[in-house]
């Protein structure tokens, strides 16, 4: 399945490993109906998610926070983190399309995006079933994104 670093996560991986920034006190998992652009920045990525600018329709859609600690993720002895509590979109008072991709980002609504990755089944978040990522399907490596998403 196709993942990557994004442009501006690769660069910002290297400040944090040197000591020149530090990593966001919150992440945001972003729903995409396309892949996203390794050059994106967080308000381009605005443009594939359910709620773009471009046909906003007042849904309940938001990127959902997560926190980088011990009590959020599990990591394992293959290099991988997963997510130890359930992510939650809610259900869809509109029609989502397909979400096929998710991305983190740093900002809620903007900001910059630092990875994404393919879901391992493509979602209709068509409104009949709550969207969301179970505990231990949002997976993450540096060489590898693997995920599956439930509704």
């Amino acid at each position: 399945m196709p993942n990557s670093l994004a442009d501006y996560g690769s660069y910002a991986w290297l400040q944090v490993m040197f000591g020149l920034d530090s990593l966001p006190s919150t992440w945001y998992v972003a729903l995409c109906t396309v892949e996203p652009g390794e050059q994106w920045d967080g308000t381009l990525l605005q443009d594939v998610e359910p709620w773009g600018p471009d046909d906003y329709t007042g849904t309940v859609y938001a990127r959902q926070p997560i926190t980088p600690t011990i009590t959020d993720w599990g990591a394992s002895d293959a290099g991988l983190v997963a997510n130890l509590n359930v992510i939650s979109w809610g259900v869809p008072d509109v029609d989502w399309g397909i979400v096929t991709h998710f991305a983190l980002t740093d900002d809620p609504t903007d900001g910059n995006l630092w990875l994404f990755g393919q879901f391992s089944q493509p979602v209709s978040a068509n409104g009949d079933a709550e969207v969301f990522l179970d505990v231990g399907d949002l997976v993450i490596s540096l060489d590898n994104v693997v995920s599956s998403i439930a509704v």
